[in-house]
């Protein structure tokens, strides 16, 4: 959250078929969503 301002959960939080996943709440307009996406692909956090 410090590095993006966006909130996600583990997956497994949710039970065991969530092991490898996370998961983000979509609460917020679309336009919202696509900043929170821009965040996420900048900040580098996530591995392709």
């Amino acid at each position: 959250m410090e590095k993006t301002g966006v909130i996600c959960v583990p997956g497994e939080s949710f039970g065991e078929l969530g092991q490898g996943y996370v998961r983000f709440a979509l609460v917020v307009p679309p336009a919202r969503m696509e900043e929170a996406v821009r965040r996420i692909g900048e900040s580098g956090i996530l591995k392709a």
